[in-house]
């Protein structure tokens, strides 16, 4: 190994000791940040933005909804009702693990979506599950999004920060 790139990953992994952030740990913040980036392309009705964030092949199960399979679908199902509604979106983390490229979240959820022509919000709670794997260009995306319905999430939401 050439002495710069053997003092340049000493230097990397000396880093992550005094800073006590593991590699594994920046994954988690790294699959978080994920979730966020969703959240927020989800909010501003960015289709683009939104569909960058799932893999070729991801599947995409709803609960009360048909699967949707492969980025197609997924743009197909998200497309018409992105932009239509003021959405909160609230996420409490429950679970995150990394191993290797593949990583899993899962977290409780709840939706609020008041549409913008006026009428009732929609709302929904529930948990999720979603698989995530890593790129090639080394991004986390969603491979695997599961969503149910559950009785231990309900609303009223609770006093969490909105993402």
């Amino acid at each position: 190994m050439p002495r710069n790139r053997l003092v340049y990953c000493l230097c990397v992994i000396l880093l992550l000791l005094v800073s006590g952030c593991s590699p594994e740990q920046n994954d988690v913040a790294s699959i978080e940040a994920a979730a966020d980036r969703w959240i927020v392309a989800f909010k501003a009705g960015d289709i683009d933005a939104l569909m960058s964030l799932y893999m070729p092949g991801a599947f995409v199960a709803l609960h009360g909804q048909p699967a949707l399979r492969g980025t197609d679908e997924i743009r197909a199902y998200f497309a018409p009702k992105m932009g239509t509604a003021d959405v909160e979106f609230l996420l409490e983390y429950e679970q995150i693990e990394v191993h290797g490229d593949v990583a899993h979240l899962v977290s409780k959820y709840w939706y609020t979506g008041t549409p913008k022509g006026g009428g009732e919000p929609y709302r929904d709670a529930g948990r999720s599950a979603l698989i995530y794997k890593r790129d090639t260009d080394g991004r986390w995306k969603i491979y695997l999004d599961i969503d149910q319905a559950t009785p231990d999430v309900s609303f009223p939401a609770p006093s969490i920060k909105a993402r």
